[in-house]
């Protein structure tokens, strides 16, 4: 096995904590690789498509993911409001939008694109804040007669 091939923990390590350290850079990169997951052509081919969009996406996870870890609760919880409420902003667009765009060009791809960036920021955002949240959550401890006594009534 060539050891020059493996990727040593202390690079992906140092390459987190520089993400971690540009977390107003982080989350452009986060949301540009969604945009670019949802706007991959499919002339790529069925396989090649879904395997190019998947690894965008993951690596925006990545990002977004290393920029939740650097920042407080109510800025993750303000990102993931406003990609929702970003999210039912593009959506009525997609009604009229083949109307009044088409379905291809420029406008089109960018439509897609923002769509794809919104919905994907809003659930992986969603998604990391409870998960930070539920590892926080805080254990209160309770007197003993308050737990099995009777209800006051």
């Amino acid at each position: 096995m060539n050891p020059r091939v493996l990727v040593p923990a202390t690079t992906v390590n140092t390459a987190i904590r520089r993400i971690r350290a540009r977390s107003v850079v982080s989350l452009p990169i986060a949301f540009g690789a969604f945009a670019a997951a949802g706007s991959i052509d499919t002339a790529l081919g069925a396989n090649a498509h879904a395997v190019a969009a998947a690894a965008t996406v993951t690596v925006g996870c990545l990002v977004l993911a290393a920029w939740t870890s650097a920042t407080a609760r109510t800025a993750h919880a303000s990102l993931a409001l406003g990609c929702w409420l970003a999210l039912l902003a593009v959506a009525p667009v997609h009604v009229v939008g083949p109307l009044a765009i088409g379905t291809t060009g420029i406008a089109a791809a960018m439509l897609e694109a923002a769509t794809w960036a919104a919905a994907l920021g809003a659930v992986v955002s969603t998604v990391y804040l409870g998960f930070r949240e539920f590892g926080t959550s805080a254990t209160a401890d309770y007197a003993e007669d308050v737990l099995d006594g009777e209800p006051d009534y």
